[in-house]
């Protein structure tokens, strides 16, 4: 008797492994239509140079800045997309 209810056992324990390893995955979608590659073009011509900036006052608190081996830049401004920037 109790190896009839160890085999019960067992077997209720394999086939709840089986069931729960199916997949449950859709059904696949039609594949879409692979398109002609293009020619390339040639190109363009290089933008013109931006304005310079403004020199500093003869490196004022650089060298205050530099004494301890750190120095942090903040550069911002506006790129050529009207988009403002701040990076440091």
């Amino acid at each position: 008797m109790k190896l009839l209810k160890l085999l019960g056992i067992a077997l209720c324990t394999l086939s709840l492994c089986t069931v729960s390893c199916a997949p449950e995955d859709g059904a696949d979608g039609t594949n879409g239509i692979d398109g002609n590659n293009g020619k390339k073009g040639q190109n363009g011509t290089n933008g013109t140079n931006g304005e310079n900036g403004e020199d500093g006052a003869n490196g004022t608190g650089y060298g205050e800045l530099a004494k301890y081996g750190h120095v942090t830049m903040v550069l911002e401004g506006t790129r050529t997309d009207n988009v403002a920037f701040k990076d440091s």
